[in-house]
């Protein structure tokens, strides 16, 4: 119960900071962001990335021509990819959906950049609290081969609190307009 509490209080906290961002430090930090992902090795050699639409101030993830994206679309109570089209539709939360919907393979994704509420050292995260990306990357518990998972965040997001339990995934980096934490 403790950790649910202290989950809620770290997410309310930078839900808030988040949300008072200005559109140009947005903006500015996710210009940063972008080029630190687009400067990884693993990025330039990538072709399928597994993205998400930005809301609510979350850092915006430029689209470059030369790799294929797919985003999550909420299908009952689980998430799925389908690839980025020229139309989206606002889904459920109001998060725009890509449409027409035409599934990708999530097993082909080299890269899934992830946003994040809040984040610590340990690459532990905490998403909104429903859990949809939890239950989404547990499907490649038993991969061979998985893509890698990276959380995409504003370094004001980062905590010192060991927050993860059985069911959080670890991400295999996060990207911050000034840091990447491996």
């Amino acid at each position: 119960m403790i950790q649910i509490q202290l989950k809620k209080q770290i997410r309310d906290h930078f839900l808030k900071r988040r949300n008072s961002l200005t559109a140009k430090a947005v903006s500015d930090f996710s210009k940063q962001i972008n080029e630190n992902i687009e400067s990884q090795d693993l990025f330039k050699s990538s072709l399928n990335i597994g993205t998400y639409i930005s809301i609510k101030n979350e850092p915006f993830i430029e689209r470059k021509r030369d790799k294929i994206y797919s985003c999550p679309k909420i299908i009952g109570k689980e998430i799925d990819f389908f690839k980025i089209q020229k139309n989206f539709n606002k889904g459920i939360f109001g998060i725009p959906e890509p449409t027409p919907s035409i599934p990708v393979d999530i097993f082909k994704l080299d890269i899934i950049l992830i946003p994040l509420v809040a984040f610590n050292k340990k690459l532990e995260r905490i998403g909104y609290g429903k859990g949809f990306y939890d239950k989404f990357l547990a499907r490649f518990n038993d991969a061979i081969k998985r893509p890698h998972f990276w959380g995409v965040a504003y370094d004001f997001q980062i905590v010192e609190e060991i927050f993860g339990d059985k069911l959080d995934i670890k991400l295999d980096k996060v990207i911050t307009e000034t840091n990447i934490y491996e």
